[in-house]
């Protein structure tokens, strides 16, 4: 059964061979494309991936994803087809893993080099695993490098692209085993190609926890349908004691990866026991009722997540913090408004950047949304059967986790809501795949093929938009998550010849994350101890250059050169100007101690030396 149906049976055979030479020029594009990007690695920071890329890479991706869904969406289920679902599954692989296929050094600033930090203090010995809140990305990228040979920056940066596997191979798996219809692998696909997320404000394409647990979030749905209906068969996967225990180990895997969506998936979980408790109670002959218990397997996760959260003084502090903020009154919006201050003064504006970022969220969620009312109203009772029950199972599950999203969105607990909103759209992917089958096999003929056309299209169309926006970069005012190696070796070095007296200060913020990076292999609460580790350059003073006059003490300043891009480039001087910069290499009392051409540290002798 193809998407596009309407091809009379004569012009099958030609359509075939026809389909075939797409194919193939399709996977020349792919493969050609991939090599114009390793052939031309990062020689330096970039602070846009987009343009930094050749354009023959984006052009060719873009070609192969065309004729992966023009080829899938017209061929039945054959060897084309899968060709085509392969092809497209690789070209979308590629844009998600493309710092790997640049020959970044390493992929994400800020967070990600703390995990980087704790990894090597995990491979030293100095820390173990079981006093981390969330080792469990940590632990795949040791074995990683430990499988492979390579370095542990580039093991994190493989581990990132092994979850974003995950997603393209099981939201299509998930929509299929909901609808029943081999279409739904199709859709699924190009609908987790989107990959919808990631949204670049809580939830990263970089090594970051709570992004690769949102990832992770398909395999478990997947888990739970075969295992909600194993008691109907007894094959492989789907015979009751296997997938049981496979979703048990993946409960075990989502705690580690983040408890904080293991308390999400706690709630989709609780919200099917419920339903289907309450089908035994009052409608004994509710699909609810008829299939397997999600009891045991939801008692066993909260059982893994009670013994395991409350472990940590972050889990404690973030539910007082988030009690206090609200009983306290917190301003709803504090972040968004700083935020669109700074947006309106660099002449961007929230209207175009939700569009950027959130267009094809809002358009699968809508449709997602529809999808599960029509369910609701029982629209699809004969149809779907027994199917039917998991888009009501997800659908109203993903309710209470949008009420803990509201409520950190009224404590304004800086952009966690976001985290909500991330793993809701993990949801909405798959619900807004299944609908799109489902819609693609409308009964009346002239109907679903226009109906079919227009699923094409959307992908067409919302492909593109969510490709440019998957990597930070100036075109969603966000600088580069690339750390390049002249950056990581010059922080190094500057560590081993400083004069440990003497505290640092950086471009907003001290070397707090590189501190993380390369000093917790010795002890983490030595490292946290690193003076001056949190502190940032005065904007004002660094800007018209009276740095000198602020320390009474020597102090050392560490500039970037993603520091330059980002401060003169992106933000125009917002904070730190162009003049700054120049400032701290011709400014008497100001010395350059260590620089490698990215990496400049300089001592500020103070007023008093």
């Amino acid at each position: 059964m193809s998407l596009i149906s309407t091809v009379p049976a004569s012009r099958q055979r030609r359509n075939r061979q026809l389909g075939k030479v797409v194919l193939i020029v399709g996977f020349l594009a792919f493969l050609f494309g991939v090599s114009e990007a390793y052939r031309n690695p990062a020689t330096g920071y970039e602070l846009s991936i987009l343009s930094a890329t050749p354009t023959a890479f984006w052009v060719s991706i873009w070609l192969a994803l065309l004729v992966g869904l023009v080829v899938a969406a017209t061929q039945g289920a054959s060897r084309l087809r899968l060709g085509a679902l392969v092809l497209a599954g690789l070209s979308g692989l590629a844009v998600a893993g493309l710092p790997l296929l640049r020959g970044y050094h390493f992929y994400g600033g800020g967070d990600s080099l703390s995990h980087l930090g704790f990894a090597r203090a995990f491979i030293s010995g100095v820390e173990t695993p079981l006093n981390l809140l969330h080792p469990g990305t940590h632990l795949v990228a040791i074995l990683l490098e430990s499988a492979s040979g390579g370095s542990l920056e580039w093991a994190f940066m493989l581990m990132v692209v092994a979850f974003f596997l995950a997603f393209l191979v099981f939201v299509p798996m998930t929509v299929r085993a909901i609808t029943g219809n081999p279409v739904g692998i199709v859709v699924g696909l190009f609908a987790a190609v989107l990959l919808l997320p990631i949204n670049n404000v809580s939830v990263h394409p970089v090594p970051h926890p709570t992004s690769q647990a949102i990832l992770f979030l398909p395999f478990i749905l997947y888990l739970v349908v075969s295992y909600v209906t194993s008691s109907r068969g007894g094959r492989s996967l789907r015979s009751p004691i296997p997938v049981g225990g496979v979703l048990a180990l993946a409960s075990v895997a989502i705690v580690l990866l983040h408890p904080q969506q293991a308390a999400n998936v706690i709630l989709v979980f609780g919200t099917v026991v419920v339903l289907q408790f309450l089908a035994r109670r009052l409608r004994d002959g509710h699909p609810f009722a008829s299939q397997r218990s999600l009891a045991v397997q939801t008692v066993f996760l909260l059982g893994l997540f009670m013994f395991w959260a409350p472990r940590s003084t972050r889990t404690t502090n973030t539910v007082n913090s988030l009690i206090e903020r609200l009983v306290g009154g917190a301003a709803i919006g504090d972040e968004v408004t700083g935020r669109g201050t700074s947006l309106a003064q660099l002449g961007g504006s929230f209207e175009e950047l939700f569009l950027k970022l959130f267009l094809a969220m809002v358009v699968f969620g809508a449709i997602a949304g529809v999808f599960v009312l029509l369910s609701l109203s029982g629209r699809f009772e004969d149809r779907l059967p027994e199917r039917n029950a998991f888009v009501k199972y997800f659908g109203l599950s993903m309710a209470p986790v949008a009420g803990v999203m509201l409520i950190y969105f009224l404590a304004s607990a800086t952009t966690q809501h976001f985290r909500y909103f991330g793993f809701l759209m993990a949801v909405a992917t798959v619900l807004g795949a299944a609908a799109l089958t489902v819609a693609t096999e409308i009964d009346w003929q002239s109907t679903r093929t226009v109906v079919q056309v227009a699923v094409v299209v959307l992908f067409l169309v919302l492909t593109p938009l969510t490709m440019v926006a998957l990597h930070p970069s100036p075109y969603m005012y966000q600088d580069s998550a690339q750390v390049s190696e002249a950056q990581m070796n010059g922080f190094a070095t500057s560590f081993e010849v400083r004069d440990e007296t003497i505290p640092y200060a950086g471009i907003r913020g001290g070397p707090q994350r590189y501190v993380h990076a390369l000093l917790y292999a010795d002890g983490i609460r030595a490292a946290n101890d690193f003076p001056g580790i949190r502190s940032g350059v005065p904007e004002e003073s660094f800007s018209n250059g009276t740095l000198m006059a602020v320390y009474d003490d020597p102090r050392y300043v560490a500039v970037t050169e993603s520091d330059r891009k980002r401060e003169v480039g992106l933000y125009q001087g917002f904070r730190y100007s162009q003049q700054g910069f120049q400032a701290m290499q011709t400014t008497p009392g100001i010395d350059r101690v260590v620089s490698n051409g990215e990496f400049d540290l300089y001592l500020l002798r103070g007023e008093t030396a």
